[in-house]
């Protein structure tokens, strides 16, 4: 797959892998909340992450890669 935008992988993702019940969805969640901060983040003047969220967004980030790892050893992708 190419994708020249951010947003379609995420749609992507969510249709081939959400909507199928291959990842749960919080998943989705997970990754539709890390996109928005990295928008603001770039393109939001003064924009600010707090270190609290900065922190539970490497947390859900580290559960959603052992995830994805999960279902790659599963499937035998690796």
């Amino acid at each position: 797959m190419d994708f020249s935008k951010h947003s379609a992988v995420i749609s992507y993702f969510r249709k081939n892998y959400i909507k199928t019940g291959i990842f749960d969805k919080k998943f989705s969640d997970y990754i539709g909340d890390a996109f928005i901060l990295r928008n603001d983040g770039d393109y939001t003047y003064f924009f600010k992450v707090e270190k609290s969220d900065a922190e539970l967004q490497y947390e859900k980030a580290v559960e959603f890669y052992e995830e994805i790892k999960n279902y790659f050893e599963r499937e035998n992708c690796v």
